[in-house]
Formats: C-alpha cells, sequence, structure tokens
C-alpha cells in the first residue's frame, strides 16, 4: 500500500487536496483507498480490548473498560437519548469499508460488537448478525457471550450462528456448559450489565424474554414495560401475549381489553395480527357496545375509500353527511327502544 509521503507526486496532491475543491480531494481518496477520514495523518482506530476467561461474575466483568472508554461512553450517551442516526455514523466510520460493508479492520472488534447492539435497538429486528459473528471470530469475548445469549433466547436461527451450548465454550472452554444453572446465572449476569451499562430497548426486552423463559413473570413484565414505553415494538407484542392468558402462577392477571389494545399498536406483525383476529372472533376484550361501533367504524372506512377512490371529493362530502344521519337515526331508534322498554316494564 502506498505511504502517504512515498513520493513527490504524492505529496503535492495532498498539498493541493487541503486548499483545492472535491475533485482533488476525491484522487487523494482513490490513492489511500480504504482509508477514511480528511486527515493527512496515518489513521489509528487505538480500539484495544483485554480479552478475559476468567469466568468472574463481578460487576461489570463481561464489559471490562479495558475496552475504549471515549467510545463505549459516547454510544452508550447516544442509545439512552436513541439518537441513533449519529451513533450509527460514528460507528460506521469504525466498522464499514468504503461500499458500505462490515469489515475487520485496525482491532475493530469492539466497534463491531457495539455496532451489533445498536442495530437491534434501532431497528428492532435481531437478524443482522454479520458484526457480531466477525467480532467473535475475531475473538471478542463479549461478541461470543452476545452470541450465546441471543442463542439461548431464541431470537436468531442455531443454523445461523449455531448451538448456544457451543458458543459458550468458544467463550470460556473451562467450564461445563451443560449445567443449566451455570448457563442461566452467566446469561442473566450479563443481560444485567448490558441493561446498567447501555440502558438500551434491546437489553430489557432481552433480559424479559430471559425472565420469560425462567418463569419470573413479574420481573419479565418489568422489563417489557421499560422498553414499550420507548416504542419497542417486540416488548409491546410480549406485554400483550402475556396480559391476554394472564402469568400461570397468577402474578400477570389476564386483561384482554388492555392486551387487544396492545396487539392493535402492532398490528402489522404477524402473530399480533392472528391474535387479534382471534380475539374479534371470540369477542375478547369487546363490550357489547365495541360491537357496534366496530361495525359502524368499517361501514365508514368502506364508504370513504369508495368516495375517495371512484367518484371524487363532493361524493364523499355527501357520503360523510349520509355517516352522520345513519348515526344520529341508530341513536335515536335505541333511544327509543330503551324508552318504550322502561316505560312498558
Amino acid at each position: 500500500m502506498l505511504s502517504r509521503s512515498s513520493t513527490p507526486i504524492v505529496r503535492n496532491i495532498i498539498k493541493a487536496s487541503e486548499s483545492s475543491g472535491p475533485i482533488l480531494n476525491f484522487v487523494k481518496r482513490l490513492i489511500f483507498f480504504g482509508q477514511k477520514g480528511n486527515s493527512t495523518k496515518p489513521i489509528s482506530h487505538n480500539i484495544s480490548f483485554t480479552n478475559t476467561t476468567s469466568g468472574s461474575s463481578t460487576f461489570r466483568s463481561y464489559h471490562n473498560y479495558s475496552m475504549p472508554d471515549y467510545l463505549v461512553q459516547e454510544i452508550s450517551s447516544e442509545m439512552r437519548k436513541q439518537n441513533y442516526a449519529y451513533a450509527n455514523k460514528k460507528l460506521g466510520e469504525f466498522t464499514k469499508n468504503w461500499f458500505g460493508f462490515y469489515t475487520f479492520q485496525n482491532n475493530n472488534q469492539v466497534a463491531l460488537y457495539l455496532h451489533s447492539l445498536l442495530l437491534f435497538d434501532s431497528k428492532q429486528i435481531i437478524d443482522d448478525v454479520s458484526p457480531l459473528v466477525m467480532a467473535s471470530e475475531n475473538g471478542l469475548k463479549q461478541a461470543q457471550l452476545l452470541l450465546a445469549t441471543i442463542s439461548y433466547l431464541g431470537f436468531v436461527s442455531t443454523v445461523r450462528v449455531g448451538k448456544y451450548e457451543t458458543l459458550l465454550a468458544k467463550y470460556d472452554a473451562s467450564r461445563d456448559w451443560t449445567n443449566q444453572k451455570l448457563v442461566e446465572s452467566t446469561v442473566e449476569t450479563y443481560l444485567i450489565e448490558l441493561v446498567e451499562i447501555f440502558d438500551s430497548n434491546f437489553a430489557h426486552y432481552a433480559l424479559g424474554k430471559f425472565y420469560l423463559k425462567t418463569k419470573q413473570y413479574e420481573r419479565a413484565m418489568d422489563h417489557f414495560n421499560v422498553a414499550a414505553s420507548r416504542n419497542y415494538k417486540k416488548a409491546i407484542l410480549e406485554q400483550a401475549l402475556l396480559l391476554r392468558s394472564g402469568s400461570p402462577d397468577g402474578v400477570i392477571s389476564k386483561n384482554p381489553f388492555k392486551s387487544l389494545e396492545l396487539f392493535k399498536q402492532v398490528r402489522f406483525n404477524s402473530i399480533a395480527h392472528k391474535n387479534l383476529i382471534e380475539m374479534f372472533r371470540n369477542g375478547e376484550g369487546l363490550a357489547k357496545a365495541s360491537y357496534i361501533r366496530v361495525v359502524f367504524q368499517i361501514f365508514r372506512y368502506l364508504m370513504v375509500r369508495i368516495a375517495k377512490r371512484t367518484v371524487g371529493g363532493f361524493a364523499y362530502v355527501f357520503l360523510e353527511i349520509t355517516w352522520y344521519m345513519l348515526a344520529f337515526s341508530m341513536a335515536s331508534l335505541v333511544l327509543g327502544l330503551v324508552l318504550e322498554w322502561y316505560l312498558n316494564r
């Protein structure tokens, strides 16, 4: 690769680009392809991490602060503020090449790991694990443990990331990971530290799923509530599912009315859609008055759609007036029936 001061021609291009327009800047970028930034100094990301395999469960044992403090603190702060665009741009400087693909370079395992946490939080889809796998394969213990955690909780197919026992063995080969108590305590401690350091929606959601898996329903709901209050859709879905049936231990009471409202918030999710259909079919969470309201809403929706698509704005106004007249007539009819019943009882 060319040195930045290898030839007089290169030095002249650099000097000219600092005071000239974008064309020479572009030429300079082509010469130093793959390196980022406008500085003429060699770029060093200065990211290092001490991989620990001692298995200690003390505070921040999995997130040892020998990782670059400035980067962790900055990304943590932006994630707490949900300023995902800035955090994504910042981490992209360390994790992506010119073509936008994730790449391992300059010992950037920590940045790749942080980028995975950011994706899980901002995209609300636990699907793109490529930066996490890259960091794991290059020896970062946190990445190996996070991969094992999402495999254990069933977030990603084991075909893609492997079985959690295998991933935990890679994280610490000195332990017996067939011991489920050990697995549970390790995953729980890790997720608690993830919440303490980043306070991310994903961390709360994952910890809620862990408690749900281990049948600690009240603690699960507490963490789902935190993530759902920040509009994390997966947590809202879990709330709705838990409230529809209630918890087996009776701690979370069955609340079909609240469940129905939550399912409506995530109606485009296939699981939520299926539950909504079942609840409407079974009459769950619907008072008798709600049936009439649903019928009227469907009727009005159809009228508006027909008017907008076929006969234009005048018909739309006419049908709106018709709708209100129909609603008034129905209300009068119901009131008349009630009065007749009351007078003749």
